[in-house]
């Protein structure tokens, strides 16, 4: 067997999509619950959704648990300090 398929398949499980599924799922959830609270506590049902921010926030936290079995909590609410100093504005809902 040639040294690059067999580095391939023992690298593979570490790499599968399948396993981090539930990771994926649960930074959706709560996004989608920060969302709906934001549209409920609207006057008129409407509530602009700065969805730039967020995808930066659900990526941060998804990476840090997947990556690095670490939840920096910026979908919580938290402002993680690995983002000071970005340009990231803290505007999510408006």
């Amino acid at each position: 067997m040639r040294v690059g398929v067999r580095q391939r398949k023992a690298l593979t499980p570490a790499f599968t999509i399948r396993k981090l599924t539930s990771v994926f799922y649960d930074s959706a959830h709560k996004a989608k619950g920060a969302w709906d609270t934001a549209i409920e506590s609207s006057t008129d049902g409407d509530a602009v959704i700065e969805v730039q921010n967020w995808m930066y926030y659900i990526f941060l936290d998804t990476i840090g648990i997947a990556g690095f079995s670490y939840d920096f909590g910026s979908l919580d609410g938290k402002r993680p300090s690995v983002v000071q100093g970005t340009d990231i504005s803290d505007s999510r809902i408006t």
